[in-house]
């Protein structure tokens, strides 16, 4: 009996999610291809603002069949995750299998009775089509072209107004009067960085939202008391509950409540919030 072809995929993207669709696809027996318009494996972690990390402890960002090194700081700063990232192409043979500088500019199906689908890359001035069973689609949420709104008055402005994307030195803050738009993941790690070179830093947002500790009293991992199975019960349900859940939040409802108000009055005097 013949063997039926290997099924050939495409794989858009070559971050997290397109490194780890490729390493289960690979180890099922399929011949895949991952395009990635950059010229480094990583996605967001391929390069990023000069502070960028992980916002939580090592052990909760990594991949389970390829633990990071145990000298591995906690909160990992990017440029080990890529290099993490990196390795663990290497080591389960997806790195050969990527062709950088890709970028994916249509995708058409070409045989509907049979499911293929035939993508456009273009490389410089280079266009290529190749033709797939199958296509994955791991571009990630974010864009690679910074979101600059237009403010009133922006043209009149003096000084210079950049995306945080493109703060790759503390030297670009060193003597001046910086003002951070938002309060996320990125913009607090730019008002830290400012905080320790400029020579003011402001935080401009709409509405306040209270930081979570990296230690729950200078003490605890901040995960052992919010990420976890209990505090995930613990929290007001958005889907269908569980019997555990209805319970908890039934006959449970006081301890719920008061739970949260721990926590509350933690955060508060941690942070020094009065």
């Amino acid at each position: 009996m013949a063997s039926q072809p290997t099924e050939k995929i495409a794989i858009i993207g070559a971050g997290v999610a397109g490194l780890c669709v490729a390493r289960q696809l690979i180890a099922a027996g399929f011949d895949c291809t991952l395009f990635e318009r950059n010229n480094r494996i990583g996605g967001v972690w391929s390069d990023g603002y000069l502070n960028f990390g992980v916002q939580v402890q090592r052990e909760l960002y990594e991949f389970p069949d390829w633990p990071l090194p145990k000298a591995t700081p906690n909160f990992t700063p990017g440029p080990i995750i890529q290099e993490y990232l990196q390795a663990y192409a290497d080591h389960f043979d997806i790195s050969p299998r990527i062709r950088f500088n890709s970028e994916v500019t249509r995708l058409a199906e070409v045989e509907p009775s049979q499911g293929r689908w035939e993508v456009t890359t273009k490389n410089n001035d280079d266009v290529n089509q190749d033709i797939f069973d199958r296509v994955v689609i791991c571009i990630g949420l974010y864009s690679n072209l910074p979101n600059m709104p237009a403010f009133p008055g922006h043209e009149d402005f003096q000084g210079e107004v950049m995306h945080n994307s493109r703060l790759k030195s503390a030297a670009q803050l060193k003597d001046r009067r910086v003002a951070v738009i938002g309060y996320g993941k990125s913009a607090s790690d730019a008002a830290l960085e400012a905080a320790s070179t400029a020579l003011e830093t402001h935080i401009v947002f709409r509405e306040p939202h209270w930081p979570i500790p990296r230690k729950l009293a200078g003490i605890l991992p901040f995960k052992w008391g919010l990420l976890n199975r209990l505090c995930s019960t613990l929290i007001p349900p958005y889907q269908k509950m569980t019997s555990v859940e209805k319970i908890v939040h039934n006959l449970g409802k006081p301890m719920a409540w008061f739970y949260w108000r721990i926590v509350e009055a933690l955060f508060y005097f941690q942070c020094q919030m009065g």
